[in-house]
């Protein structure tokens, strides 16, 4: 599975979704779809939408959470600094952008950070 995804998205986007994946499994999930269903991210998601529902990069109503990070800190729900509340349609192109290796996930955080993207 990983060596298909290395071949597609690049060695270095398979790594990153390896340390997640690694990441939550020490915190007993087995996919990052079951973090996604679990009360744990219910309750964090909840949390950042309702300190924020506007979407970093359009201003729309925003109603999903883009992940920064995946670091034991933002996982847990201790530190939602690198959390990004989004609407759906800047969601799907971000998605979008990551399936088509168009940008990095570093990238996409600082595009959702400041609004554009990062210096050449």
């Amino acid at each position: 599975m990983i060596s298909r995804f290395r071949y597609k998205h690049g060695h270095k986007a398979a790594q990153f979704f390896l340390s997640r994946n690694n990441v939550l499994r020490a915190f007993g999930f087995s996919s990052y779809h079951d973090y996604l269903k679990s009360p744990l991210w219910h309750g964090i998601r909840k949390r950042v939408l309702d300190k924020n529902r506007s979407c970093c990069k359009c201003g729309n109503v925003a109603f999903l959470v883009f992940h920064g990070r995946y670091d034991e800190q933002t996982i847990q729900g201790h530190d939602t600094t690198h959390l990004y509340p989004v609407c759906g349609k800047c969601m799907g192109q971000i998605d979008k952008a990551i399936a088509n290796n168009r940008l990095s996930h570093d990238e996409i955080v600082y595009n959702l950070k400041h609004g554009h993207p990062p210096p050449s």
